[in-house]
């Protein structure tokens, strides 16, 4: 009995394996390997703590005759812990077939595995399990059983268990929160949290943090605020993941100033606030801003990762910085980062901005896992520089490939159909936008549909469209069916679209300046002192058409 004590206390204050391990010797030894309390002990140290070994407590367990439920929770939950779903899915099998009935211990480990597979149907499984075995209101299934159908955004078998729930604590709402935020629904997230509020629960930083992301989604800056003063006003201590939701939520929302301002005021920057920031200028089209701030983080020695590559190289596409495009490919390669998704999206697009084509297709054949955004990428890029025929060819081969195309995709084809004159195609891929991938036609659409007619000389055709066109259409349409009207000279319906576009009162110097030479081309001269009158008097000038493109920039 004492030597049951003294190897009890032993496995307790083990730090390391080979402690473990000196101590399962000596419980062979005294011939109490078989001793439950401290084969469970053993085992749990060596599957669930960081010092441990999986392996070492897998070969303890199948030398173990009848395992423990708590034996079979605590290998469940090692596997769960070390991201080995189907491992942990085959325990908890093995653990059924011998008889053993799961606890409230044994779910949860269960449930984490399944929304790492993505897998609803065995959640679905373990959850009826679960059912049946009267645990699936217990406060830690039901949070779990949430994660699982917020994660695989199954938001509508999510709140039916939230309602359902007897005890929502914190780490439950904050569940529905995050679930609908990740779904892109933004404004049943803030409605949960405002619930969350009539029910007096105490919000925590990553309550918060997922409140925020909704409030960029539906750029609900009031709400943002709430959020920032209460942070505040409660005295929260200063967490880098709030920080940065905060000023991620400023930037959607329109407010760059205060975004960068509290960027300034973080006593601790990382990698992620780095990339907010950088991202938050971008999206504001302030790429040089953006770069500036990427070669601050350089100096401070913070390591850009594959988000930090992928936006300075959108930053490099809109600047025409070719020599640090290439200095962050080449850093992308020494570092072996993946380029699938948004990273490989960008070199695409850098590369075709720049007018490397060549570059651009090279890098999207050498991504193995293309997403829609990789191939509209690439689409759009070849249709930019006149190559309508393979950007098409690549859009039929996106298709058979079983890749859903969405509404940007759509524009680069549309687009390519444009400059490629290929007026039944454009029209039959418009249609197939609808009746095939259901996808309603915005103005841009329509504009580029416009284009594709007024091109082809097809102007009444392109007049009628506009006509059609469920919303009033903007300056770009009535744009795109001007131009036309000057190429085919076709003054009558010039005048008409004319009105229109004064009508809309357009600042652009382009449209202006269009009409001008629409009226000079058919010798309406009082037409042309008309629009450069309009010009004068709006102030508005026309700025000489120029480009650059940078070939020498610093080294990483």
């Amino acid at each position: 009995m004492q030597s049951k004590h003294i190897l009890l206390g032993l496995l307790q204050a083990c730090t390391s394996l080979k402690q473990a391990q000196q101590t399962h010797c000596q419980m062979i030894t005294k011939n109490l390997a078989s001793e439950t309390i401290l084969l469970d002990k053993l085992l749990s140290f060596c599957a669930i703590s960081d010092d441990g070994c999986l392996d070492y407590a897998c070969t303890i367990f199948s030398r173990t005759d009848q395992p423990s439920v708590l034996m079979w929770n605590v290998m469940i939950r090692g596997h769960s812990l070390y991201n080995k779903p189907e491992q942990t899915l085959f325990f908890f099998k093995r653990m059924h077939q011998a008889g053993l009935s799961p606890n409230n211990y044994t779910y949860p480990f269960l449930l984490k595995s399944c929304a790492l597979l993505s897998e609803t149907k065995h959640g679905e499984g373990i959850h009826g399990h679960a059912v049946k075995s009267g645990f699936e209101l217990d406060v830690f299934v039901s949070s779990a059983l949430l994660h699982l159908y917020s994660s695989s955004e199954r938001m509508e078998s999510a709140e039916l268990l939230f309602v359902k729930m007897p005890i929502r604590n914190v780490v439950s709402w904050t569940t529905m929160i995050a679930g609908y935020a990740h779904c892109g629904k933004g404004a049943d997230a803030i409605r949960v949290f405002k619930e969350m509020q009539v029910n007096n629960i105490h919000p925590n930083h990553v309550t918060l943090v997922s409140v925020l992301a909704a409030c960029a989604l539906t750029g609900d800056l009031e709400m943002g605020r709430f959020i920032h003063g209460y942070v505040r006003r409660g005295g929260m201590q200063r967490v880098t993941a709030l920080e940065t939701a905060l000023l991620d939520m400023y930037a959607k929302c329109g407010r760059l100033d205060v975004s960068s301002e509290l960027f300034n005021e973080m006593p601790d920057k990382n990698i992620i606030s780095w990339n907010a920031i950088i991202s938050a200028y971008n999206q504001a089209s302030q790429h040089k801003e953006a770069v500036g701030l990427f070669y601050r983080m350089r100096l401070q020695n913070i390591k850009p990762d594959k988000v930090t590559s992928s936006g300075i190289l959108t930053a490099c596409a809109h600047l025409g910085d070719g020599g640090l495009g290439q200095a962050i490919h080449a850093y992308v390669i020494k570092n072996n980062f993946n380029k699938s998704g948004a990273l490989g999206t960008a070199l695409i697009d850098m590369y075709s901005k720049l007018g490397d084509t060549d570059s651009a297709v090279q890098i999207f054949h050498s991504i193995s896992h293309k997403d829609a955004f990789t191939w509209t990428a690439m689409i759009a890029g070849l249709a930019m520089h006149g190559q309508g025929k393979g950007a098409l060819d690549l859009f039929e081969e996106m298709l058979r490939e079983g890749v859903h195309p969405d509404e940007v995709t759509y524009m680069a084809v549309l687009s390519a159909c444009s400059h490629a004159g290929l007026v039944q195609k454009g029209c039959e891929y418009f249609d197939y936008m609808t009746t095939l991938h259901g996808i309603q036609p915005t103005e841009e659409h329509y504009g580029c549909l416009a284009d594709l007619l007024s091109r082809a000389g097809l102007l009444e055709e392109a007049e009628r469209l506009v006509e059609s066109i469920p919303v009033r259409p903007n300056v770009a349409i009535y744009t795109a069916l001007l131009s036309g009207c000057r190429i085919y000279r076709n003054a009558d319906l010039a005048q008409r679209i004319t009105k229109k576009i004064v009508e809309l009162k357009p600042e652009r110097a382009g449209v202006h300046v269009l009409l001008s030479n629409v009226y000079a081309r058919e010798g309406t001269w009082q037409g042309v002192k008309l629009a450069r009158k309009v010009m004068k008097e709006k102030r508005i000038k026309k700025y000489p058409g120029w480009s650059s493109i940078i070939r020498n920039a610093d080294r990483l």
